[in-house]
């Protein structure tokens, strides 16, 4: 028989694993902001990392309420203090409310920035108001992408930029291209894809190196 465990639950026992792990490896110094550090490296501080897709069924609608959020800033700050360094977003989550709730994180702990690796996506335009939803990896759409997840953000660079899914209608190298413009301009450290084929992922490393792939295992 399945036994139901709530949501809070879990993240009750997530952050009890966490907070051992937190004292038995401690948390990397502050990086600077110039690191350069190539694939593998700059991801080896991390102890932890989880997904901020979902903070309380973001992703479903936005939140409005200011207890809510205060929660969920409270659950990112414990999750730091317990060991958490990597924190993974995308500009879509929870109507881009995921973004916004871990920037007011930031804001009350400053300190955090330099001791994480932050990471978000773009490349997905949804199906709010009415618009389209579908793939958009243009360099325009990139580029207007990054500016809106540094404001959520509350940063002003972001270590790792994911191409959400790979766009059949724009090639990978032009994906590639605009990222190494933000590279180049300091906005962003890292470039990664996600649900990328091995094809996708050597043309788009001949252009700019690829740190990071993420793939559903599930």
């Amino acid at each position: 028989t399945r036994i139901p465990v709530s949501r809070g639950v879990i993240i009750a026992a997530i952050l009890v694993v966490a907070s051992w792990l937190g004292k038995a490896l401690p948390l990397p110094p502050p990086r600077p902001h110039s690191d350069t550090a190539v694939a593998g490296v700059v991801l080896a501080a991390c102890i932890v990392w989880p997904g901020v897709m979902d903070q309380a069924d973001l992703d479903a609608k936005p939140v409005n309420a200011l207890a809510a959020v205060g929660v969920l800033i409270a659950i990112v700050l414990t999750a730091f203090e317990a060991g958490f360094t990597f924190f993974d977003h995308a500009d879509i989550y929870g109507h881009s409310e995921c973004e916004k709730v871990f920037g007011e994180a930031l804001k009350e702990a400053p300190e955090m920035r330099d001791r994480i690796v932050l990471a978000t996506k773009c490349g997905i335009r949804p199906p709010w108001n009415g618009a389209q939803h579908c793939y958009d990896s243009s360099p325009e759409h990139i580029l207007t992408s990054v500016e809106g997840s540094l404001k959520r953000l509350r940063t002003d660079r972001i270590d790792l930029y994911y191409q959400h899914r790979v766009d059949p209608n724009v090639p990978i190298e032009d994906v590639a291209g605009a990222v190494k413009e933000l590279i180049a301009q300091g906005k962003v450290l890292h470039f990664g894809l996600s649900e990328a084929t091995a094809a996708h992922i050597r043309r788009a490393h001949a252009v700019q190196s690829v740190t990071a792939v993420q793939s559903e295992y599930s």
